[in-house]
């Protein structure tokens, strides 16, 4: 169940690990792969929140080492350059380069903004933060919209970058144009309601075709 899987990964990890592993660290996975018979996947996953627990502990750590990764990872990915051809609707294949055509690497590179925005924010470098997302259009339904967390999180810490710099205005509209999306989103919800209940086995594309709009807006929704 894909919604218990995200509820365990973002709040019962770490409700168990203050109860029982507030000192100390979470069993190794080479302990754990016999109860969940060698499940490959779920042993990533784990091996993820095993040595997030432990650098969590850390009480310093080396910038220059994350800030290197994060803009590696965004350099191979390629994604500002896939960016600026998806928001002129060219083809972003076109530029992605080797690594940058693999769904994983695209989404790696993206993510990766997100956390520069948060990182130097952190460091109070305001501006900085703001520039990494230069190609990011933050009103539009992209790769982190799918995310709410990361979503949450990228337009928190943009109005809090545009606060810092003392641009007021920015942050009010940024906030504005998100809570009138919203509301558009939610104004269709009772019409494709009153569709789906005549029309209970309507294909997506048919659907989309009676509201107007795009396929993938509608999924979006």
């Amino acid at each position: 169940n894909l919604y218990e899987i995200q509820s365990i990964y973002e709040n019962g990890f770490n409700k168990l690990t203050d109860r029982y592993f507030n000192k100390t660290p979470w069993p190794e996975a080479e302990f754990i792969a016999p109860l969940v018979s060698g499940d490959q996947v779920f042993l990533i996953l784990y091996k993820e929140l095993y040595y997030r627990h432990i650098y969590n502990k850390l009480k310093i750590w080396n910038i220059h080492s994350v800030l290197n990764v994060l803009y590696s990872l965004v350099e191979k990915s390629r994604i500002n350059y896939q960016l600026e051809m998806y928001n002129t609707n060219g083809n972003p294949d076109e530029v992605s380069g080797e690594f940058g055509i693999h769904p994983l690497y695209k989404m790696l590179g993206y993510f990766s903004l997100i956390g520069l925005l948060r990182l130097h924010s952190l460091l109070g470098d305001y501006f900085q933060a703001i520039k990494v997302l230069s190609n990011v259009e933050l009103t539009r339904n992209t790769m982190y919209s799918r995310i709410p967390a990361c979503q949450i999180t990228t337009y928190y810490y943009v109005g809090f970058a545009y606060l810092m710099m003392r641009r007021y205005q920015e942050p009010f509209n940024l906030q504005l144009k998100v809570f009138m999306n919203e509301v558009a989103q939610q104004s269709m919800i009772p019409v494709i309601r009153s569709y789906l209940k005549l029309y209970t086995t309507m294909p997506i594309a048919k659907l989309a075709a009676f509201l107007d709009m795009m396929a993938r807006n509608l999924q979006a929704l």
